[in-house]
């Protein structure tokens, strides 16, 4: 299993996690928006097909009435 190292763009803190070799592989479309939950914050970490890092995202979060 792949592990990644990014810093948070948020906070700027660096980030640790490990990418499941299982998602890649039954993956059919790319890239592949991942969810990584950090501290008290979120980010969308885009993977390609070598499971490598095409994008990170900070998303925004609306409270639905």
């Amino acid at each position: 299993m792949p592990q990644k190292i990014i810093v948070c763009p948020k906070c700027k803190e660096q980030l640790n996690f490990i990418v499941d070799d299982s998602v890649i592989a039954n993956s059919k479309s790319f890239p592949i928006p991942s969810v990584v939950q950090h501290k008290d914050h979120y980010l969308i970490v885009y993977l390609d097909s070598q499971c490598a890092i095409c994008d990170i995202e900070i998303p925004l979060f609306f409270k639905s009435e």
